[in-house]
């Protein structure tokens, strides 16, 4: 059983997921594309980067 300070303790690792959905946005533009949505070429699919991820929790956590 995990208790308060094994959850909280900022010298751990701490492994997470997070799933989001988009709908008619721009989660992670290129700025090389002229900000054009980053797109998988196989699958059409949106891609975002490991560093937009990290700065969009990073500016969550700020706010709160």
């Amino acid at each position: 059983m995990l208790n308060k300070e094994t959850i909280t303790n900022a010298g751990r690792r701490h492994d997470f997921v997070l799933l989001f959905d988009v709908a008619d946005g721009n989660p992670n533009g290129d700025p090389d594309a002229g900000n054009l949505p980053r797109l998988d070429p196989e699958t059409m699919q949106g891609l975002v980067t490991d560093v937009c991820l990290k700065r969009k929790i990073r500016d969550y956590v700020d706010v709160t």
